[in-house]
């Protein structure tokens, strides 16, 4: 793995009356706010070690670019197919601002001796830059490197030890990033693109949390028919109170205010056969949404929205009570060991498979294209 010093771009804080609101726009006011002077330009390349506190726990990782040959030789696997669409759009965006405003998530197996130097130098050197985002209870904090020696030991160990890392987060910028690249695009447009802007948090850094799934649907299939249907696949229990799955294979399913347990039945997992990973999401929009619902493509059917892990169950008991046609479906997070595994076999899974945490914020590091 190629990993580079790059030359950052960071918020000024004495510009930040209100880091809550100025992380919350930054995404559609990035131009305005770099006109207005809201961005400082750091001459160092360096490497930035990079802390996310949110609540009592800590993230730590490293922000680096790193050389998009990586990414088209296979070191960096994706687990989720990417759309022309959002690609589309994401070009267009990167055109308009000459910048990367938030990091790839790069995530791959721990290596001791690294994390040891990360929190060695991290105990060692006073903060670079440290914001505070209350409404998300989250602290951001960077250390710079700009020791070549330092930056010299990080580049050894990604290249002879980490050998190949997951996108957690970033699919569409990492292959819309390659697309300008082989394309040439960067000389017309006079930016370069042979470094992917990434943030490297190994496994230990993140936790993989759920993602469920809400349908309106009961205006067109009746809760009596929709039951049925996930009984031929399903053994179902009617559960006392709301609440989330507590294991692989258990999804929860809240249907007219009442909430209950299904569990696959042990036919339904023996017809996968040898399939190593066996992903809920998968049997469910296969089964239940295609052969119960007749929602064929759940990448695009309108009925079906997402609620991801962070929100709690009462949250999606409250979304169920706002409209009466609709149902929920709570599915167990994913194991990590289970997205290493399809992306090694060039596999891809279900849209709206995981939510990692921590995710790095909009506008919190900025890459100028005009500077790989």
């Amino acid at each position: 793995m190629d990993i580079r010093p790059f030359k950052l771009s960071i918020v000024d804080q004495e510009m930040l009356a209100s880091p809550d609101s100025f992380f919350d726009a930054v995404k559609e006011e990035y131009n305005s706010f770099k006109e207005n002077g809201f961005f400082d330009d750091i001459e160092d390349r360096a490497l930035y070690l990079y802390q996310i506190k949110r609540g009592k726990s800590k993230h730590l990782g490293l922000v680096a670019t790193v050389h998009i040959e990586d990414y088209i030789a296979g070191k960096i696997l994706k687990h989720e197919h990417t759309l022309v669409e959002k690609e589309q759009k994401i070009m267009n965006l990167i055109f308009q601002r000459r910048a990367m405003i938030k990091p790839v998530l790069l995530t791959f197996p721990p290596y001791k001796p690294m994390k040891d130097w990360m929190l060695d130098y991290k105990k060692k050197n006073k903060p670079f830059f440290s914001v505070k985002i209350n409404t998300l209870d989250e602290k951001h904090t960077l250390w710079q490197i700009t020791d070549e020696k330092i930056i010299e030991r990080f580049k050894v160990a990604f290249r002879d030890k980490v050998k190949k890392v997951y996108i957690a987060d970033g699919h569409h910028r990492s292959s819309t990033n390659r697309y300008l690249y082989e394309g040439g695009q960067g000389e017309k447009h006079n930016m370069k693109f042979d470094n992917l802007f990434s943030v490297f948090f190994d496994f230990d850094e993140l936790d993989i949390l759920d993602y469920n799934r809400l349908v309106d649907i009961l205006d067109e299939v009746s809760p009596t028919q929709l039951m049925a249907g996930i009984a031929k696949y399903c053994d179902i229990e009617l559960l006392s109170t709301m609440r989330k799955p507590k294991h692989k294979h258990e999804i929860t399913l809240c249907i007219l205010n009442e909430w209950y347990s299904l569990v696959w039945k042990p036919d339904v997992l023996q017809s996968m056969g040898e399939e190593t990973v066996i992903l809920d999401a998968h049997l469910l929009d296969t089964l239940i949404f295609r052969d119960v619902m007749n929602i064929e493509d759940v990448t695009t059917d309108t009925r079906l929205s997402y609620v991801d892990g962070t929100k709690p169950v009462d949250y999606i008991d409250q979304k169920i009570r706002k409209r009466t046609e609709r149902v929920a479906f709570c599915l167990y997070p994913v194991r990590i060991e289970d997205v290493t595994t399809i992306a090694d076999q060039n596999r891809v899974m279900p849209p709206k498979s995981t939510w990692f945490e921590p995710r790095i914020r909009n506008g919190m590091v900025i890459y100028n294209l005009k500077d790989s």
